[in-house]
């Protein structure tokens, strides 16, 4: 699921995937080791998201240092 995906499930539902409501934790009451399962997964999806973050900055700092370069030999170029 992408982050928009997510961003969308939550605004619809008020909760993340996977992760009963506040309401089926009061009905249901609260299972340590379901909870600890569910959190492992979360963590995961966050350090998975956060790697493929990692990846796209990574990505936009080769672009902005080849267009910095460009600027500066137009620049010179310019003020020949």
């Amino acid at each position: 699921m992408s982050l928009y995906e997510l961003e969308s499930f939550v605004n619809k539902n008020k909760h993340l995937p996977e992760v009963k409501t506040a309401e089926e934790f009061k009905k249901e009451g609260y299972n340590v080791g379901d909870m600890d399962d569910v959190l492992l997964r979360k963590v995961e999806e966050l350090t998975l998201y956060t790697i493929e973050q990692q990846k796209q900055i990574d990505i936009q700092s080769q672009v902005i240092m080849a267009l910095e370069k460009q600027f500066i030999e137009l620049k010179q170029q310019i003020s020949k």
